[in-house]
């Protein structure tokens, strides 16, 4: 495959759509790429399997969702210590003990990664919100969660796919 132009369509702070011409075994064509920056997400968890969610609004889905802790990884910032921070800023919590359990695309249609970590040994201190979080931490049984996503009540894919893979880790005694 070969790039032949790439202009950018659109930029905020965290997208750019990207138009690309390409040229593939003798075929050339064009596509809108999405560029989303890369971004953490933490499963916080106690030992003996409650984990920290947050109840989050979300503008886009118009209500709340229940999810992991997560958020974007600033330019020349290092994953793990941008987890550490949206720990702290959107739980409160601080933890000792880290463990980097995935490092996945989000979706085959768009480049963008997750760094995925479990976090344990935590302690509370006071959160960090920003202007337009709405945040509630709730703790829970990792069965419940797991409810919880069986019957439709988490939908975010990424934050879901990281529960079985804890899940499954925490089972085998990886964690």
């Amino acid at each position: 495959m070969k790039i032949l132009s790439k202009k950018t369509l659109y930029s905020s702070k965290y997208f750019r759509v990207i138009e690309k011409s390409f040229e593939r075994n003798g075929k050339t064509f064009t596509k809108d790429i999405i560029e989303r920056n890369p971004i953490v997400a933490v499963i916080p968890y106690t030992t003996n399997n409650d984990i920290y969610m947050e109840s989050q609004f979300r503008d886009a889905l118009g209500g709340l969702s229940l999810e992991i802790v997560a958020g974007h990884i600033e330019k020349g910032d290092e994953p793990l210590e941008t987890a550490k921070k949206e720990l702290k800023e959107e739980s409160g919590l601080v933890a000792t003990t880290w463990h980097k359990i995935a490092y996945w695309d989000i979706s085959v249609n768009m480049q963008a990664k997750v760094h995925v970590y479990a976090a344990t040994g935590l302690s509370q201190e006071d959160t960090a919100l920003e202007n337009d979080e709405e945040i509630e931490m709730v703790k829970m049984p990792l069965d419940k969660v797991i409810e919880k996503i069986e019957n439709g009540e988490m939908t975010a894919g990424y934050h879901i796919a990281a529960l079985f893979l804890f899940k499954k880790l925490r089972e085998e005694g990886k964690l």
